[in-house]
């Protein structure tokens, strides 16, 4: 009985950890997306299928 409550002490720990960490990349994500927005809505931002980039051009 002492090595199930030990496993599911470890197993619930481990479930905590992995929540926050998917937690904190949801976040991140969400940060990233609305500051992506930002920048867009700003018009500061050059996509390279406008033609302007100089990548792979010769």
């Amino acid at each position: 009985m002492i090595m199930a409550g030990a496993f599911i002490g470890s197993f619930l720990s481990y479930l905590l950890l992995i929540v926050i960490i998917v937690i904190v990349a949801a976040l991140g994500f969400t940060v990233g997306r609305l500051l992506r927005g930002r920048k867009d809505a700003k018009g500061g931002s050059v996509s390279a299928s406008d033609g302007d980039s100089k990548a792979g051009s010769v």
